[in-house]
């Protein structure tokens, strides 16, 4: 199986599915309804073969459709792991802030002479 953008229309996506016999391509579309190999179905290219699946990334990533807002970000730093590491020390730094700025309010309430 091979994945890839439509050469007629960017907007779309073109799935090929092929075998070198009509028996070896019934075992690739069996492969999409086996809930066991089904999930290692990934990438721009599936390999099925005796029942094992290889799957590849050959060519550029490239999307279509729209993600909610929340999928976009999680696909962005997932895509992005030294941003994702920025924005946690940045989020650490806040909680961190915050925490002082509390404790230290509580400090001088308990510290004040009565």
């Amino acid at each position: 199986m091979i994945g890839m953008q439509s050469p007629l229309s960017s907007r779309r996506i073109a799935v090929i599915v092929t075998g070198s016999t009509p028996e070896k391509l019934m075992s690739v579309v069996g492969t999409f309804r086996n809930r066991e190999l089904n999930p290692f179905i990934q990438g721009d290219l599936m390999l099925a073969t005796g029942g094992k699946v290889t799957s590849f990334r050959v060519g550029n990533e490239y999307t279509v459709g729209r993600l909610p807002v929340i999928t976009k970000v999680r696909w962005w730093l997932g895509n992005s792991p030294l941003m994702l590491i920025l924005f946690a020390l940045i989020g650490v730094l806040i909680i961190a802030l915050a925490a002082y700025w509390l404790l230290s309010r509580l400090a001088v309430r308990r510290l004040r002479v009565p």
